[in-house]
Parts: C-alpha cells; structure tokens; sequence
C-alpha cells in the first residue's frame, strides 16, 4: 500500500512539473505574464547530489538551446555550505531535479531547514 502511494505520488509530482513547464519560457503555464515561482522560495534536490539541496528565490524556468533549467537567486540563509551561493543566479537543470518544495517565506524554508531529519 506505501509503495502504491508512493508511485502515485511521485507520479502526480512528476505531471505537476511537466505541466509547469509546458508553458513558454518566462510565462506561468497558463499563458498569463510572469515567473512561475515569484515570491517564493523553494528547496531544489538534484538526482545528481541527494544529500545537498539547493535554497533559491523568485524561481522561473528558462530554456538555453535544448535544455530547461529552473533559474532562481540563493537565499541569504544563514549556514556556511550556503554563503557561497547568496545572491547568486542558479540554473538547475529540470530534468536533473528529484523534487521541489515550495515555502510561501523564507522564515518558513528556514522553519522546515532546522526540523528536517537530513541536515546539510
């Protein structure tokens, strides 16, 4: 019964994102003007580093030649492994990402970094 939930989940993630991204580049899915992820801040894992995550801002998807990356700005988050990457633009790779949390704050992402049982 878990691993059927699991399937299912993973698979509603995976048609969530691939409709997100179906959209025009800089456009929210439903045609209308603006980033997909504006005013939010999201933690991104990558398939290719499962014990890091990455914390960016105000995200959007954009295309460069065949690729799809979700381009976002580095939280200020206060923990040295993420210094480096404060104020700094990242394109992550869509089809490299495992999965993407959504927080409506930063107080929330920071709220959800401290209780999470995988610490950085």
């Amino acid at each position: 019964m878990m691993t059927r939930r699991v399937a299912i989940g993973g698979g509603l993630a995976g048609i969530a994102l691939a409709s997100a991204l179906s959209g025009t580049p800089g456009r929210a899915a439903d045609g209308a003007p603006g980033d997909d992820f504006e005013g939010k801040f999201l933690l991104v894992e990558l398939k290719t580093e499962p014990d890091h995550a990455m914390y960016i801002e105000s995200a959007r998807v954009k295309k460069l030649g065949e690729r799809t990356f979700l381009v976002g700005t580095g939280v200020k988050f206060d923990h040295p492994l993420f210094k480096p990457f404060i104020g700094v633009t990242q394109w992550l790779p869509v089809d490299e990402i495992k999965w993407i949390g959504v927080y409506p704050s930063l107080e929330a992402l920071v709220q959800g970094f401290s209780e999470s049982p995988k610490q950085m």
